[in-house]
């Protein structure tokens, strides 16, 4: 969702083709500006996405992230941790936290940035790398996936897991759920596959 106006864009340039997203890879410039100061650094189009969230609005439970980013909640709270632990997203609100210890949290970024803040923005590049080599399994699964989703009405993002742990076994399944969810989230963004209520069913 937070892709869209770059797509709605891009269709009424090229109308017979589409954008196709690949959030694990490649890096995004960013230029976030404080009370104190502006600052530029690189990081992958996810953590991108997750700030981006904050132009919007000042802020966010990780059950709002998750379903505006079309993402697990584990995945966005992963994500996340970069920017919690560069001091620049912060948890704003313990007091009011569901059974799950987490859903109702909410983030915010902070105001001024400090020196410490600015060196440790550092993203490291080993989800990129994992994603190029997993290109290869993406396109199995996704007809693996597509199956699936033919045979059931719809399905939650363990089951679809557990199920590709059982038919992928030449070469064995190896993606985690967080790769997963990436490729289910292309898969819905590119029309094929559709998700409601955290349940994905073909179109």
């Amino acid at each position: 969702r937070v892709l869209t106006p770059f797509e709605e864009e891009y269709q009424k340039l090229k109308a017979n083709r589409r954008i196709v997203w690949k959030l694990s890879v490649g890096t995004v410039e960013l230029e976030l500006e404080f009370s104190n100061k502006t600052v530029v650094f690189s990081v992958s189009p996810i953590h991108a996405s997750i700030i981006s969230l904050f132009e919007t609005k000042d802020e966010w439970t990780l059950s709002e992230m998750s379903k505006e980013l079309e993402m697990t909640e584990d995945s966005v709270l992963s994500k996340l941790q970069f920017w919690l632990s560069s001091g620049i997203i912060y948890l704003s609100n313990t007091n009011n936290i569901n059974s799950s210890g987490k859903n109702n949290q909410s983030y915010k970024v902070v105001n001024e940035i400090g020196e410490t803040n600015v060196s440790s923005i550092v993203e490291e590049e080993s989800d990129m790398e994992t994603d190029s080599l997993q290109q290869p399994q993406n396109n199995v699964c996704e007809k693996f996936i597509l199956g699936i989703l033919s045979s059931y009405s719809e399905l939650p993002l363990e089951r679809i897991h557990n199920l590709l742990k059982m038919f992928i076994t030449d070469p064995p399944y190896t993606q985690t759920a967080e790769e997963l969810q990436n490729l289910l989230s292309l898969l819905v963004r590119n029309g094929v596959v559709e998700c409601r209520g955290g349940k994905y069913s073909k179109k």
